[in-house]
């Protein structure tokens, strides 16, 4: 999971022109993923 999750940032970085928007999608991206696999 975390390695899936470890990767994805740098997958993203090249589609995400600002830094601010990239972590924008990670914090939401990660906690719906997350939570989705915890349940």
């Amino acid at each position: 999971l975390y390695e899936i999750l470890a990767t994805l940032p740098a997958q993203l970085q090249p589609h995400v022109d600002s830094q601010e928007d990239l972590t924008f999608l990670w914090d939401m991206f990660g906690e719906k993923s997350l939570h989705s696999l915890v349940k």
